[in-house]
């Protein structure tokens, strides 16, 4: 009888055990990945010092897939950062001297070799996006 209440004791308690090292472990991942130091990709990519296209866009933002149709027939390096889904934005806009205010969405950002080179703010339609590249794209071939 004694030896069927420890096993059930060691049961409970290995799975305890079980609990409390999972539950630790992805908290202690979440915790890290919330407020440890990590550098948006986007980051890396400025400073791999290539020309790159930066589509800004919130949730809201509409003709997000015309947007993407558009930058992709370029042909150009691009990435996309949603305003508001973003928790290192702030990092981003400190990496290319840039204040929050500067930014409507959405906002076509053109790096190049690590600096801001050309910016359209608040576009309205998607020829904006299609002008704003091949007057950016001559200036790169020139």
């Amino acid at each position: 009888m004694e030896d069927t209440d420890l096993k059930e004791f060691l049961t409970k308690i290995g799975i305890w055990v079980f609990i409390v090292v999972v539950f630790g472990g992805l908290m202690t991942l979440i915790l890290i990945n919330k407020f440890g130091v990590k550098e948006i990709d986007i980051n890396k990519e400025i400073d791999k010092k290539n020309n790159l296209l930066v589509l800004v866009v919130n949730e809201k933002t509409k003709k997000i897939n015309n947007y993407k149709e558009v930058l992709n027939n370029s042909g150009m390096n691009y990435k996309i950062v949603y305003k508001d889904r973003e928790r290192y934005f702030d990092d981003f806009l400190r990496k290319v001297d840039l204040e929050e205010t500067d930014i409507i969405e959405p906002t076509i950002i053109y790096i190049e070799k690590g600096k801001v080179s050309a910016i359209l703010v608040d576009m309205k339609k998607t020829n904006d996006l299609e002008e704003f590249l091949e007057y950016n794209t001559q200036i790169e071939e020139g």
